[in-house]
């Protein structure tokens, strides 16, 4: 459960907020795991497999993770909110 979160807050990161990407991501991991009526075994083989892909998208896009300031969003949110709240 918490690979597939880092996933989907990755997903909707880089996809200008998406509800829909991340909805289909979790859609795909549902239906597959039903789908194929996975046992035990390949449940702990998807989990690492999610793991690992997590691990992944943080060390390869640490700015969406973890900006270098604290207070400040990461850099990724700063071109949809260009032009909010501006006056």
């Amino acid at each position: 459960m918490i690979p597939s979160a880092f996933i989907l807050n990755w997903l909707y990161a880089r996809n200008n907020r998406s509800i829909i990407a991340c909805f289909l991501f979790h859609m795909i991991t549902d239906v597959s795991a039903e789908m194929f009526a996975a046992q035990q075994p390949a449940k702990c083989i998807e989990t690492g497999i999610l793991i690992l892909v997590a691990i992944w998208l943080v060390y390869k896009d640490r700015e969406v993770f973890m900006p270098k300031d604290a207070r400040a969003r990461p850099a990724i949110y700063d071109d949809a909110d260009a032009g909010a709240g501006a006056d």
